[in-house]
């Protein structure tokens, strides 16, 4: 950081620079592998961007995580799927919705279409409350009749 100070400092006036050291010290970003491999740990960071009711870091956010999980098709165990699961429940369900129409967009013969399809299967098969509170609502909101 020290050195991008000294750089923009050339480029900025001083009081600029620290500002936007400032900014670039408070940006966090959530890697999408850590939401599939480590979602405890950035758990409370998706719940302030919730709290903070910023749906364009959200929408990022799912955008990338669906982007790992069908260019990367990671190997998955139960915690895995339980990692996704959390984390698809906790978005609102305009965010989640990505992850279906993800699923939608490929091809039928696409290997990630089958993968992201199987995760999606297997969740519905083992957890009532990803088909009530996940699935259920976005055919809901599909259908324009969930509640506002």
């Amino acid at each position: 950081m020290d050195e991008i100070e000294v750089k923009a400092s050339g480029l900025l006036n001083t009081n600029m620079t620290a500002l936007f050291i400032e900014f670039a010290r408070g940006v966090k970003t959530i890697n999408p592998r850590d939401v599939f491999y480590k979602y405890q740990e950035v758990e409370k960071k998706i719940k302030e961007l919730l709290k903070e009711n910023d749906n364009a870091k959200l929408g990022e956010l799912m955008t990338g995580f669906c982007t790992f999980m069908t260019t990367s098709m990671p190997k998955y165990e139960e915690q895995h799927l339980v990692n996704i699961e959390k984390f698809l429940l906790i978005m609102p369900v305009d965010t989640a919705a990505l992850f279906i129409s993800q699923i939608d967009s490929f091809d039928r013969n696409n290997p990630a279409f089958k993968y992201m399809t199987q995760i999606h299967l297997t969740l519905l098969k083992k957890s009532k409350n990803y088909k009530v509170n996940f699935y259920d609502k976005i055919v809901k909101a599909g259908e324009g009749s969930l509640p506002s």
